[in-house]
């Protein structure tokens, strides 16, 4: 995804609970350059799978301890088993766009307060 086609991404805020893919590749528009020399990567992507209970709780529980932006960067760590400097890294629209992948898990349905079951 270049900066000429951000807007092709994908509107997880406007989707459904069904119609949320259960994994995400994340092309970062900004590869992640981490390590020196010879050990060093270059990341392009993020795979994103949907989140646990559990691992929403641990979110929420170190949002109030730690911050919003802190305990979101675990989180995308967590899910996309990437390691957390590596997510340190990323920029704020590839940030952006899997806060927006992730938090639709967790929102049900905003359009009229209903979480439960169909």
């Amino acid at each position: 995804m270049s900066d000429a086609n951000v807007s092709d991404a994908p509107n997880f805020t406007k989707m459904k609970r069904e119609e949320l893919p259960l994994d995400f590749t994340l092309t970062l528009l900004k590869p992640i350059k981490f390590g020196k020399g010879d050990n060093s990567e270059i990341h392009t992507r993020i795979e994103l799978h949907e989140p646990t209970l559990d691992q929403f709780d641990e979110f929420s529980q170190m949002a109030r301890k730690k911050g919003e932006i802190t305990a979101l960067k675990h989180f995308i760590a967590e899910v996309s088993d990437t390691p957390y400097p590596i997510i340190g890294l990323m920029g704020g629209r590839d940030m952006m766009l899997a806060q927006e992948y992730l938090l639709a898990f967790f929102r049900g349905s905003q359009t009229t307060g209903d979480t439960s079951p169909e």
